[in-house]
């Protein structure tokens, strides 16, 4: 039969794709191959991202220090700035190897973060003595939406935000000794924020049960419906299942997976997908299965 992996607009393959309602070929039931599609597709990308091969979205690149070994970014004023959520609590830093975070540090939109002002030893001394008021600004590269908070700690400067638009930030911290004793120790520091695709066992469980649960309405929610409730992006199951029949309905005529169709336009399916799902439910992300933990067993 004819090969025309990766031509979306080839009319002659096109043309003899199954409809969404044509029987899966081996048996398979109709949902259940577009679910293992985008798991696969999210594993692939997903190891492209660990090797550093693969870039991130809009907004990314530049800085002002590379990653120390606790996932911090160093000022050159010698204070630095250390962002920590319940993965990084329970991980350690996430994705320090990506190249477009050699200059900054990694948080996660919809994430609870934890900022921490890590001041040099006799700033943090004199904090530790009277106190200091600490002077928190977070811009947005993106949209210069300035974010101002303050607070009075003793020792470590601490500032709990939620970033809710990936992007790139920087975040800047003044320290004032309240007893008056030297001048205001500063840092700043570059933030990139983006979703984070972790293996599906490796999520803590509220973020496997939004997962699962935003899944469910997908499933149970028509393509109509669903855009009335959550807008442009959402797409249900059905569209879904629909896509990859005619893109990979036929053997002899695969788009999804024959070639580089697979490197690209599953990507992008998976992408599409994770766009659906966070219609529902912005915190979430899509998970990939790293089917190598089962493979002792196989």
């Amino acid at each position: 039969g004819r090969h025309c992996s990766g031509a979306l607009t080839r009319p002659d393959c096109r043309n003899s794709a199954m409809d969404a309602t044509t029987p899966r070929a081996h048996g398979r039931r109709k949902y259940v191959r577009p679910l293992a599609a985008i798991g696969s597709a999210a594993a692939w990308v997903a190891f492209l991202q660990h090797t550093g091969t693969l870039g991130g979205r809009d907004g990314t690149g530049g800085g002002l220090q590379t990653l120390n070994a606790n996932g911090v970014s160093a000022d050159a004023t010698g204070g630095i700035v250390k962002a920590e959520s319940a993965y990084t609590r329970r991980d350690g830093p996430t994705a320090s190897g990506y190249p477009f975070l050699k200059d900054a540090t990694l948080v996660e939109p919809h994430r609870e973060t934890t900022l921490s002002a890590l001041l040099p030893d006799a700033d943090a001394a004199a904090c530790e003595r009277s106190g200091c008021q600490f002077a928190w600004t977070i811009t947005s590269s993106r949209t210069g939406e300035v974010q101002t908070a303050s607070s009075l700690d003793a020792g470590v400067g601490t500032h709990t935000t939620t970033f809710t638009t990936p992007g790139r930030y920087t975040v800047e911290v003044v320290a004032t000794h309240t007893d008056g004793s030297g001048p205001a120790a500063v840092a700043r520091s570059n933030l990139v924020c983006k979703y984070v695709r972790r293996e599906l066992r490796s999520l803590l469980p509220k973020d496997r049960e939004a997962y699962f649960a935003a899944a469910k309405v997908l499933w149970q929610t028509s393509t109509e419906e669903g855009q009335g409730l959550y807008g442009g992006r959402f797409k249900g199951i059905e569209y879904f299942a629909r896509e990859h029949n005619t893109l990979a309905g036929q053997r002899e005529c695969d788009h999804m997976h024959d070639g580089l169709g697979f490197l690209t336009q599953h990507a992008a399916m998976t992408m599409e997908y994770e766009q659906a799902v966070q219609a529902i439910d912005p915190s979430t992300s899509v998970p990939y299965w790293d089917y190598t933990i089962e493979a002792g067993y196989v």
